[in-house]
């Protein structure tokens, strides 16, 4: 349910009448992190379409320094830091079917940690020639150096949500506009830029590129510069499409040309992360976000959690 340490702690005082040490009561949490690529690993099925994106979290991370507590103890002293957590979201486009295949904490969004996440999928069997027809993401230069290091096979969709909003981003608002007109004015130009991805073929949203960009080059030079820059990965889904199309299989393109769906899922699990404020380690963050994936996955995860929860209560019985 999201609870925090304390949280759980007040519902087993109550429940048990005694008091349950909070060290010991995260000695026996944590483990359930190590259920995670277990229960993955047992039943993967690799999936034609991968989205990659990352979302930050806050936690507490020891530094060098030591300070003695109200109890004379010396303790380590931690400081709050910002840490992205990177996703794998294995799509089924055919089936509308979704999950979320591996997740990692790192220090940035860089290669050598987009890296890591790309090793750790091929751990799984999730690697190019093995059935992964795209990779969808945002312009993260990290992510792009780790495709074209490693997946260079697979083609890369850059997400079209990502691109939409940089060019919002980079729109001039004319002086006759008046302010309360600015945003209705940003969001007419962004829908005309949106029409190029819902267009039914490539050679349609190419055409229509162009018409912006008569239209555009002009008044908002910067903003069509934005929108021209890795055209060619924001197209990437048609052809995509296509060869699904002659396999027999429909492919929307809802399900291939963006991350928002995965950026949805991050919403709905920081909702619940947001209940412990801030995560005092790595090991009780991802103890809290891999118990959240198990439940999330589908129906056999129920089986490791409910192994874990016997395992729990086996821990914290009271002689």
């Amino acid at each position: 349910q999201g609870l925090s340490l304390r949280q759980i702690k007040a519902e087993l005082d109550r429940l048990w009448v005694t008091s349950v040490g909070l060290r010991k009561l995260n000695e026996a949490v944590i483990p359930i992190a190590r259920l995670a690529p277990q229960a993955i690993q047992n039943r993967v099925e690799i999936p034609p379409v991968l989205r990659l994106d990352g979302v930050w979290i806050k936690l507490m991370e020891p530094t060098e320094a030591e300070q003695i507590d109200a109890l004379g103890r010396c303790r380590q002293v931690k400081t709050g830091a910002s840490r992205p957590i990177l996703v794998a979201q294995g799509v089924w486009p055919s089936q509308g079917r979704t999950e979320i295949l591996a997740w990692q904490l790192e220090q940035d969004e860089g290669l050598e940690s987009w890296t890591r996440l790309l090793e750790r999928l091929d751990r799984l069997g999730i690697r190019p020639g093995c059935g992964l027809r795209l990779l969808v993401g945002d312009g993260s230069p990290g992510l792009r150096a780790a495709w074209q290091a490693n997946w260079w096979l697979v083609p890369f969709q850059r997400c079209i949500f990502h691109k939409l909003r940089n060019v919002r981003r980079d729109l001039v608002t004319p002086k006759n506009v008046a302010s309360d007109q600015i945003s209705d004015y940003k969001w007419r130009l962004v829908r005309q830029a949106a029409q190029i991805w819902q267009e039914p073929a490539e050679k349609d949203a190419r055409l229509r590129l162009g018409q912006i960009a008569a239209a555009w080059q002009k008044t908002q030079p910067q903003a069509l510069a934005t929108l021209q820059r890795d055209f060619e990965l924001t197209i990437a889904f048609y052809a995509v499409q296509a060869q699904a199309r002659l396999a027999g299989q429909d492919w929307p393109a809802q399900a291939l040309r963006t991350t928002s769906p995965l950026e949805r899922t991050f919403r709905e699990d920081r909702r619940r992360l947001d209940r412990s404020v801030l995560f005092h380690s790595r090991q009780g963050w991802l103890a809290a976000y891999s118990q959240i994936q198990l439940r999330k996955n589908d129906r056999r995860a129920r089986k490791f959690i409910s192994q874990h929860q016997l395992a729990l209560e086996s821990r914290l019985a009271i002689s």
